[in-house]
């Protein structure tokens, strides 16, 4: 059973020298840490015919466990963007 608090630690050699600690237990944190949040930084909303931009995503938390981030359009005509964030107006 898992139960938080405090306890000492003693740790002692065959001829008797001993060394303490105080060792706090707390429950087990969630491995897994959710994204909360996409920061596209400074972007253009609207771009010229052959312009490109690339993007520069931030993922947040900073200690997400997964932030691999996927890049699409909905319109290939009209815009493509590749695997690194780089649109390109078409």
């Amino acid at each position: 059973m898992v139960s938080p608090g405090t306890t000492w630690i003693t740790i002692e050699a065959a001829d008797g020298v001993s060394e303490e600690f105080k060792l706090t237990a707390d429950y087990p944190k969630d491995t897994y840490v959710e994204v909360s949040e996409l920061d596209f930084g400074d972007y253009k909303k609207e771009m010229r015919v052959g312009d490109n931009q690339l993007m520069s995503v931030t993922v947040f938390p900073y200690d997400a466990t997964d932030k691999n981030v996927r890049y699409a359009s909905s319109n290939e005509k009209v815009a493509t963007v590749n695997g690194l964030g780089k649109i390109i107006a078409l």
